[in-house]
């Protein structure tokens, strides 16, 4: 699933900041396989940690806002569809990496889909 120049979102509302860092905690298995909640619900087999972002937000209002400081954002936001933000708290991009979109949703959040970014913006 790895590819240049794309970035898969994932947006949604979990109960707390806490929550969300125990979806995307690393666990390893004795033969050194490494795995998370959120890993195994979207069934995806590796995530090179240095290329995410992943923030918990206490009160949201935009898109703008939501992606502010994002890296890369100013490339890819204007492709983001609309949708109350209010309601959200939660944004997961990894980068240089094309989500086959199996599936769509889990653990209180959505896959929005792949864009392209570049990092010249």
């Amino acid at each position: 699933m790895e590819q240049q120049n794309k970035v898969s979102l994932w947006v949604g509302t979990v109960a707390s900041r806490s929550r969300l860092n125990e979806i995307m905690q690393e666990v390893y298995d004795d033969e050194g396989d490494v795995s998370s909640q959120f890993m195994e619900v979207f069934k995806i087999d590796y995530i090179d940690n240095q290329f995410q972002e992943v923030y918990f937000y206490e009160n949201l209002a935009s898109k703008e806002e939501a992606f502010n400081g994002f890296s890369y954002s100013e490339s890819f936001i204007n492709h983001i569809q609309e949708t109350n933000w209010a309601e959200k708290n939660s944004l997961i991009l990894l980068y240089n990496f094309e989500y086959d979109g199996n599936t769509k949703s889990g653990l209180g959040l959505e896959f929005i889909g792949v864009f392209n970014f570049s990092e010249d913006q």
